[in-house]
């Protein structure tokens, strides 16, 4: 039923399908390799499946095994948003760095040149 991993929300009379992404960061990893997370969330319980290791969901359960647990449903989805988010930073600014390299070079130079570069890029970001 819900085999497309792209970040999104579905409500349902009895709770909220969520998926979202982060990137992939271990040693050796490639980071453009995004994991998903699917969340079921009703009221006072969320069921999560992933399939690879995040980083985001590793840093609740040390959380949690501290005492320090999210205290409700909302403040777990937004400290693993936040947690994903933090991780992407990194990866979404080389991204822009050499989206900013590519402007630069088609100032000088014939666009035909940079094009397949620039497909390459928009591949990277939108897998």
């Amino acid at each position: 039923m819900f085999e497309e991993t792209r970040p999104r929300v579905t409500r349902f009379a009895s709770g909220t399908f969520i998926i979202l992404r982060g990137v992939n960061l271990p040693p050796a990893s490639v980071p453009t390799d995004m994991i998903s997370i699917r969340l079921w969330v009703e009221k006072h319980r969320i069921i999560s499946r992933r399939i690879r290791r995040l980083l985001s969901v590793r840093a609740i359960r040390e959380r949690c095994e501290r005492n320090d647990a999210p205290v409700s449903v909302g403040d777990f989805l937004v400290d693993i948003n936040v947690g994903l988010i933090e991780r992407m930073a990194g990866v979404v600014q080389t991204f822009e760095d050499e989206i900013d390299e590519l402007e630069a070079i088609t100032i000088t130079k014939p666009f035909s040149l940079v094009r397949a570069r620039l497909a390459d890029e928009r591949q990277k970001l939108f897998r």
